[in-house]
């Protein structure tokens, strides 16, 4: 069976015959230029590959600072939630605290009154 390993074994093994005849100073035919070709173009697929992997491991990186970021600006909201359940909680205990100082200021205003009708 042919696996890209295997092609690519046969391919660089064919690459440094080709290389060897070269440096010899030999002619070399169409069928090895288009070997040589052939070894750059998978070199070149071989680096682009590389090279995407990494960006997509930059890219991987930049997505878990987000989600970093995110997490942060999500417990400052739950903190900011909390903060206003706390203002509602003592605007409530102001409005009560509020009702009945009326309800007692309005109570001792009516006994004022009525004692004050019982002296002339």
């Amino acid at each position: 069976m042919f696996t890209p390993t295997t092609y690519t074994a046969w391919l660089d093994g064919r690459a440094g015959e080709i290389f060897e005849k070269i440096t010899h100073q030999q002619t070399i035919s169409n069928e090895e230029t288009l070997v040589l070709i052939l070894k750059a173009q998978n070199d070149q697929l071989h680096m682009l590959s590389e090279s995407m992997d990494r960006r997509f491991e930059q890219v991987d990186k930049r997505f878990e600072q987000v989600d970093k970021r995110f997490e942060q600006v999500d417990k400052r909201f739950d903190q900011i939630e909390r903060r206003l359940e706390q203002m509602d909680q003592r605007f409530e205990q102001l409005s009560n605290n509020f009702r009945w100082g009326v309800i007692a200021t309005i109570g001792f205003i009516s006994l004022l009154m009525t004692v004050l009708k019982f002296f002339p």
